[in-house]
């Protein structure tokens, strides 16, 4: 039993205990500590003061009964020294007047007066948790006097403090389970963020794309007002303005291009090394004045490390100089390494496409230099013998010579007519891959005088994904021309046809067949440029194409593709 506690301070202490015990946090908790703890002995002062782990120092000081004017007017914080460190044997401490004990030292300036003092350790499993400190236990009414603490004071703020050593712990555990809950939901969203980023390089050549995806989920983790990409330009060296997204584009596109090794970002490309910069106005190597007149200051610059050198520098802005941190790079380490890759894939399929283009330039200067201007060549030459028939007045070998040349013409047309064909871009568009086959036929009849004829499956159009249905389009169209240049057909047939599981194109003519390299079940590459890339085609749509030269003659073009509704 409490000694001479009344009912009164019982019903006091029970609110007080629900009242700490409802604490939110930490912080909330001890504010509710000192504020019940004034209220159950009636005094003008409390605080309550943390301990650090080694019980030397005060890491929380939370004071009752202090204006914030008075708390301002005082010089420093307490350090738990004096009066205060006497705590620290666990034993509570009861004054009636502070100023006459031998340990009232230390007092700040402007520190309020105070007169009685009652001092009790919070404590749990022999470990203090803190100390709650009471000043100026208020006299009788209207008397200015503080009167002292009594016994029975001290042992119900040794009863509030036990209740308050539970609620301190039970708030640092749940401070510490919503720290935990935060930095795992942190770590979901950096895991996130650079599977998104991954995703995006892995599923994708398109190096805008891969930028804009890496931005949007960098910048939100980073709380980034602005962010670009710098890209070195590997002709001159230069850093070239890849990508820019955020507030205020207008000052940050005011400048595109960053020489060599220049400014701050032409010094992280060049050494490799990540800068973070918190006064972007007092740095006179940022060479972008728009943006610092925008009001930008923090800048968090990151390389973009290739496996040979760095391909350029990824930038993050913010009006606050206090946003970024150098703490916690390994994830924007990371994110910048698959964009450096990607930066490299789109560049070397660049190079492939260029080859590409390059070698398709030369087949077709050699093709038209061995056909097409050797027939005319050829025209020209009976021109000329026409001309000799003329003079001499042979008319019936003049007319032979002439339609001999209109025949040779005709054939010249024919072929630049395939030609025609086989550059010319096509897509499927709006109309079913059925539609479009059978557009696509009408054109190879008109323009080269082959009978062709069309078999399609109606079912094939749902056995297909709609993506497919483009891929097996441009597969035609390539059969198609490689027949109309080479094959010398009069006859031709297309069919579709969904075969169990399979989607099955095949095209046959009668002409004169494929070359030996080509015309094999298991021809690894087949040597034709054209067949390649049908074979490349069926292989993307986990299919394969076979070339075959039957024993009666002609070719066949067989195309077989996995069912995917």
């Amino acid at each position: 039993m409490l000694p001479q506690a009344t009912p009164q301070q019982l019903l006091a202490l029970r609110d007080a205990v629900l009242s700490i015990s409802a604490g939110r946090s930490l912080a909330d908790t001890l504010e509710r500590i000192v504020a019940a703890a004034t209220r159950l002995v009636d005094a003008r002062y409390a605080a309550l003061g943390v301990p650090d782990a080694a019980g030397e120092q005060l890491v929380e000081f939370v004071t009752h009964g202090l204006s914030a004017e008075a708390e301002a007017r005082i010089s420093g914080r307490p350090h738990g020294l004096g009066l205060l460190g006497l705590l620290r044997e666990g034993q509570s401490v009861r004054l009636p007047d502070l100023r006459q004990h031998p340990a009232s030292v230390g007092f700040p300036a402007r520190h309020p007066h105070m007169t009685s003092f009652l001092g009790v350790p919070i404590r749990q499993a022999g470990r203090i948790l803190g100390n709650l400190y009471l000043c100026d236990k208020r006299g009788a009414p209207g008397s200015a006097q503080a009167a002292p603490f009594s016994e029975a004071d001290q042992a119900i703020i040794e009863l509030l403090a036990a209740h308050a050593a539970h609620a301190i712990e039970n708030a640092r555990l749940l401070q510490a389970s919503l720290d935990d809950q935060r930095d795992l939901e942190r770590r979901n969203r950096e895991l996130n963020a650079l599977n998104a980023v991954i995703s995006a390089t892995s599923a994708s050549l398109s190096l805008p794309r891969v930028l804009d995806e890496a931005l949007n989920q960098v910048m939100p983790l980073y709380q980034a007002e602005a962010a670009d990409v710098f890209l070195v330009e590997p002709a001159s060296g230069d850093l070239v303005l890849a990508v820019h997204r955020g507030s205020l584009p207008e000052a940050f596109l005011s400048q595109r291009r960053i020489p060599s090794g220049q400014g701050l970002v032409g010094e992280v490309v060049a050494t490799g090394q990540p800068r973070l910069h918190r006064d972007l106005a007092a740095e006179p190597a940022f060479l972008r004045p728009a943006v610092t007149a925008a009001g930008f200051r923090a800048l968090l610059c990151q390389p973009l490390p290739g496996p040979d050198q760095v391909v350029g520098a990824l930038n993050l802005f913010s009006r606050d100089p206090d946003r970024f941190s150098g703490d916690n790079l390994a994830l924007l380490n990371a994110i910048c390494g698959h964009i450096a890759i990607a930066v490299q894939h789109a560049r070397l399929h660049q190079q492939v496409a260029d080859l590409a283009i390059t070698e398709e330039r030369q087949r077709i200067g050699m093709d038209l230099h061995d056909g097409i201007i050797q027939s005319i060549y050829a025209a020209g030459l009976t021109l000329e013998l026409s001309l000799a028939h003329l003079s001499d007045g042979d008319v019936a070998a003049t007319e032979s010579a002439v339609r001999a040349v209109i025949q040779r013409l005709n054939l010249t047309i024919h072929d630049i007519r395939a030609y025609l064909l086989a550059l010319r871009p096509r897509q499927l568009g709006a109309a079913s891959l059925s539609a479009s086959l059978e557009r696509l036929l009408a054109e190879f009849r008109a323009n080269t005088q082959i009978a062709a004829s069309l078999a399609i499956d109606p079912a094939v159009e749902t056995a297909l994904a709609t993506p497919d249905h483009e891929t097996l389009f441009h597969i035609a169209q390539e059969a198609l021309s490689n027949a109309a240049r080479h094959s010398r057909a009069t006859r031709l047939s297309l069919s579709l046809r969904l075969d169990d599981d399979w989607v099955r194109l095949t095209i046959r003519d009668n002409g004169c067949g494929l070359p030996a390299s080509a015309a094999s079940a298991d021809a690894a590459r087949p040597a034709g440029h054209g067949l390649r890339n049908i074979q490349d085609r069926a292989r993307a749509l986990a299919g394969e194409a076979r070339f075959i030269s039957p024993p009666e003659g002609g070719a066949e073009v067989r195309v077989a593709i996995p069912r995917r509704a």
